[in-house]
């Protein structure tokens, strides 16, 4: 279990898997994802580790940061929890005479999620990398787009481009 109690960590008995499980306030759990390998220092999300082999005991650093993992082998390899929230941007037309508008979404970090929404900076909806728009009205709008890495963490500030669908020229 994570420090702060939002992560329990789980080890294959056969193999070389570890898995992260995201814990809700009530307890529950759900899978969030996988640890970040420390040696290769990359950002590729790591669901196991090959010559660990059987995994008999995790141990996670005082601050929450690493994750230790040691195998009858006598192998230890040590894992860094992602605690960094991806940036999230958007391309799309500022001006437009279509009602449904696409848009770019990208993030930061590999492998990460998104959620829009238009107009309403508090309900968002997952979405994809191509997002289009419903059938919107023809003023100002703003589109709100926050990615979430694999590791489950957050972009807190999302990413807002303002856009106007303007009535076509007849």
């Amino acid at each position: 279990m994570s420090p702060n109690g939002d992560s329990l960590y789980v080890a294959a008995i056969i193999g070389d898997g570890i898995w992260r499980f995201a814990r809700a306030a009530d307890g529950a759990l759900t899978p969030a994802g996988c640890v970040i390998d420390a040696e290769k220092r990359n950002k590729a999300c790591t669901v196991s580790s090959p010559g660990l082999d059987a995994v008999d005991a995790l141990v996670l650093s005082p601050d929450g940061r690493n994750l230790y993992a040691g195998s009858w082998r006598s192998t230890i390899q040590t894992f860094r929890r992602d605690l960094l929230a991806p940036d999230t941007k958007a391309k799309g037309p500022k001006t437009t005479t279509r009602r449904k508008v696409a848009f770019t979404l990208t993030a930061t970090e590999p492998g990460a999620t998104f959620q829009c929404t238009v107009d309403s900076p508090t309900s968002f909806r997952p979405c994809t990398a191509k997002f289009t728009t419903r059938t919107l009205g023809y003023r100002a709008h703003t589109l709100y787009v926050r990615a979430i890495d694999p590791a489950g963490n957050l972009d807190e500030t999302p990413f807002k481009l303002k856009f106007t669908v303007k009535r076509p020229n007849k």
